[in-house]
């Protein structure tokens, strides 16, 4: 069966080609949707404006790498690759945080609704102690990814990774890596 790439994505991989070829700041809403033969209107129907289709598809990139390796992977490797999505998508993460009021970041809540589900799935409970240590782990990581993307990517993908996996309490570290 043939796998149809949903509109969203497709708005989302048209901006990304447009991407090479122009900087970001002057790319507008009309190059996305002339770049992939839509009309101006379907891009409202998913987005609000250019920073949403960049921040939604940053976060679906990243989830989707989680999702897709979690129980096959360990997790000190699935955060290597997120990384290396990171440094994929920089030119999109350095736009974000430069041009902004809104504060562009990585997003904590997310990441801890994420890791959240993975425990309680895994433990079939969440405890406030276990409710603690995903709050430490997810506040520390976001913040070490955002200083990683705010220095330029100064440490490899495997480094930040090896660091952010040091430092999980052995029980997550468990749920983590299902074991």
């Amino acid at each position: 069966m043939i796998k149809q790439t949903p509109t969203s994505e497709l708005l989302f991989l048209s901006f990304y080609e447009l991407c090479h070829t122009m900087p970001i700041e002057k790319i507008t809403i009309d190059d996305i949707v002339k770049n992939c033969g839509m009309k101006r209107g379907i891009f409202y129907y998913y987005y609000r404006d250019k920073n949403d289709l960049i921040n939604s598809n940053i976060y679906r990139i990243i989830y989707s790498i989680h999702k897709e390796n979690y129980g096959i992977l360990k997790w000190e490797d699935i955060i290597e690759l997120n990384c290396k999505s990171l440094l994929d998508y920089r030119d999109m993460h350095d736009y974000m945080m430069n041009h902004f009021d809104m504060n562009y970041k990585i997003d904590t809540d997310s990441f801890y609704k994420y890791i959240y589900e993975i425990v309680k799935t895994y433990y079939g409970t969440v405890d406030r102690q276990m409710e603690n240590i995903i709050t430490f782990y997810c506040g520390g990581s976001v913040g070490l990814i955002n200083q990683w993307i705010m220095s330029g990517y100064k440490q490899s993908p495997k480094q930040l990774a090896h660091n952010l996996v040091e430092a999980i309490h052995p029980k997550l570290l468990k749920a983590l890596n299902k074991e």
